[in-house]
């Protein structure tokens, strides 16, 4: 024995055993809305809207526990971070001694020993060896990404 439908549809589409379904709407006139603009209360005001909006909520409370806050994520980040803050640092120092030994040997004859001096990106990429310039460069990249990701 075969199932039969409930709900047949007629020639309009719309289906013929839904009461809902018959009326204006149903049959193509325009939509209540659209006939008799917003639903009033009985002041003659529109209803007061629904408390929905307006609190604020932290997303974090409710993100569920991604890869990103794991334990192991955090701490190799942390370590990722702290070698590129040391290879920055390695840069500076492998740049300068190359200076020293190349562009910058005649200044380093007249300096004498135990002098301090503050170098800088800029003055390493104004010695002219492409190399240095090159290593600067890489240099100030992993600067900027360290500015961009602080640990978490």
């Amino acid at each position: 024995m075969e199932k039969q439908d409930r709900t047949t549809t007629t020639r309009d589409g719309s289906p013929a055993k839904i009461p809902e379904a018959q009326d204006t709407e149903a049959r193509g006139g325009p939509h209540r809305s659209e006939s008799e603009g917003p639903v009033r209360n009985d002041t003659g005001s529109l209803p007061a809207r629904k408390h929905t909006a307006g609190e604020l909520f932290n997303i974090d409370e409710f993100r569920l526990q991604s890869w990103k806050n794991s334990e192991s994520y955090r701490s190799a980040l942390n370590s990722v971070l702290a070698s590129l803050a040391q290879t920055s640092s390695d840069i500076l120092s492998a740049c300068f001694g190359m200076a020293l030994a190349g562009q910058w040997r005649e200044w380093d004859a007249t300096v004498s020993v135990g002098t301090e001096i503050a170098i800088d990106d800029e003055m390493l990429m104004d010695t002219g060896d492409k190399t240095i310039t090159a290593l600067i460069k890489l240099k100030q990249r992993i600067d900027d990404f360290l500015e961009v990701c602080p640990p978490p």
